[in-house]
């Protein structure tokens, strides 16, 4: 299976890496973010084929990118509340000064 694997990847993402993107850039709207996001989807696709965990259908493979999208959203929305209660935080402290 491990010396199949590239050739199954380079398969997979002949095969459904358009699909995959479209449905990642429709979710998070930027294309460099949704080109990172794919890239993170075909590392989970990866690591689920090493453990044999893959279904090799199209369903699966478009979920596994919604899933990375969503997750980026995810991240990108804490680390932007992050961002804004550090500033708001620096704003208390300018006052306070």
């Amino acid at each position: 299976m491990v010396n199949q694997l590239p050739d199954l990847l380079k398969e997979i993402y002949d095969k459904h890496a358009a699909m995959m993107y479209g449905s990642i850039l429709r979710i998070v709207k930027e294309k460099k973010s949704a080109e990172a996001v794919l890239l993170s989807a075909f590392t989970e696709i990866k690591t689920a084929l090493n453990s044999g965990t893959c279904f090799r259908e199209p369903l699966w493979f478009l979920k596994c990118a919604r899933r990375n999208a969503f997750t980026y959203l995810q991240d990108k929305g804490l680390n932007q509340s992050y961002r804004h209660a550090v500033s708001a935080g620096i704003d208390d402290l300018r006052r306070l000064g």
